[in-house]
């Protein structure tokens, strides 16, 4: 019996290290996914089974053959997970599976006229101000006739309450005080109309309230300084457009139309400066000796008002006049790079559509297929730790099985 396990025992030893490489994990499933439309704004969310770290999430067009965009997202700790897209009016189909692979699950979604009703609603609103025919209570100021009743002149003296009437008008001047850095600071610098407005923190929302619909205010921040929630909202309700420049002339940002609530937000961005997650990304595979690249990691964290163009300033990225520039986003969930936009360089700068902030790099060439694609082996750890264990197991009997023959 001990001989013929000693026999039996290195072979199956060597079945377990020949079977692990080819251990793989089962690609998990969506349980469910739905989509919704809003301003522009197509809004995917599901659940996912257990097991799902991320989803990736397609969008096509209606006939589901040609795909718009493509992103990732994490599943949280109650297996649920939600991602937007900007898209025109129109039908789409929008396709989620576990980012390792498996089934797809499909739902459609319109972003139509029905939207457009809801903003108008919204507009109606401000004709809430028609209650400012409230001020025909003033009319019950035709209550002085009462003062007939007191034939003394001196009553008349009382007049002096229709000073009342100057606190009217004084609460008014300061809610046209914001409107002065609109047009005192104002200039068009250029044939394009923009409106330049100096930096002021407290009075920057009310200077973009005064603008109108497609106008565009242009403010350089200084480094450090935020653009509070409450311009971006100012900007949703006239409809003008945003154009944000760092001080140091790095990063602008165009706000082509704010479409969501934004968190105070920070303008300003380092590039070519040394990421660490992402070097130790990059140096799993060879590049190419002819791509050059840069790092990019914006100051604000998260997600956009919307689609946005942001124009960085890669002068000193070693880019070639003219050549197309690849910008990829690094997914620390994946530990992978996501292709997100690619443009022209020209005259030091290129600009990108982007939805959300995080570490970005810029990149002369397509980086290779081994820095984009996931790896499955991050979902088969645990397979692999219980096949390490029992080949662990294999050799322990093994040995005391040759120990016990040598007594």
């Amino acid at each position: 019996m001990k001989r013929f396990i000693k026999n039996i025992l290195p072979a199956v030893a060597l079945a377990f290290i020949l079977l692990i490489p080819g251990i793989k994990a089962v690609a998990g499933t969506i349980s469910s996914v739905d989509a919704t439309a809003k301003d522009n704004t197509i809004t995917v969310s599901g659940v996912a089974d257990s097991g799902v770290l991320s989803v990736a999430v397609f969008l096509y067009d209606e006939s589901g053959e040609t795909m718009i965009q493509m992103k990732s997202v994490a599943v949280d700790s109650d297996m649920k997970f939600k991602e937007t897209f900007e898209a025109a009016n129109g039908t789409y189909l929008v396709k989620t599976a576990d980012y390792e692979g498996g089934k797809f699950a499909e739902v459609t979604v319109t972003v139509g006229k029905e939207e457009s009703k809801d903003d108008t609603t919204d507009k109606t609103d401000t004709t809430d101000k028609t209650d400012t025919t409230d001020k025909t209570d003033t009319t019950d100021k035709t209550d002085t006739t009462d003062k007939t009743d007191t034939t003394d002149k001196t009553d008349t003296n009382d007049k002096t309450v229709t000073t009342d009437k100057t606190p009217v008008t004084t609460p008014t001047t300061p809610v046209t005080t914001p409107t002065t850095p609109v047009t005192t600071p104002s200039a068009t610098p250029d044939a394009s109309g923009k409106k330049v407005i100096a930096y002021d923190e407290a009075a920057l929302a009310g200077s973009i309230g005064g603008l109108k619909a497609g106008e565009v205010a242009r403010v350089e921040v200084p480094a450090g300084k935020v653009i509070k929630s409450d311009v971006f909202a100012k900007a949703k309700e006239t409809g003008a457009l945003l154009e944000l420049a760092s001080a140091d002339g790095k990063v602008v940002w165009n706000f082509k139309k704010v479409t969501g609530e934004m968190k105070d937000f920070y303008v300003d961005g380092k590039i070519g400066v040394e990421l660490a997650d992402v070097s130790k990304a990059l140096s799993e595979t060879t590049l190419p000796k002819t791509m050059k690249y840069t790092t990019v990691d914006f100051t604000y964290s998260g997600e956009l008002a919307g689609e946005v163009e942001v124009t960085l300033n890669l002068s000193n990225g070693g880019f070639t006049e003219g050549q197309t520039l690849f910008f990829y986003y690094f997914n620390p969930n994946t530990n992978r790079f996501e292709l997100m936009d690619s443009a022209a360089y020209k005259s030091g700068n290129a600009t990108f559509k982007i939805t959300h902030c995080s570490e970005y790099i810029v990149t002369s060439e397509k980086l290779p297929t081994a820095l984009t694609t996931v790896k499955t082996g991050d979902s088969t750890n645990v397979l692999l730790f219980f096949a390490i264990f029992a080949l662990g197991c294999i050799m322990i009997t093994y040995a005391y099985v040759m120990r016990a023959e040598e007594k």
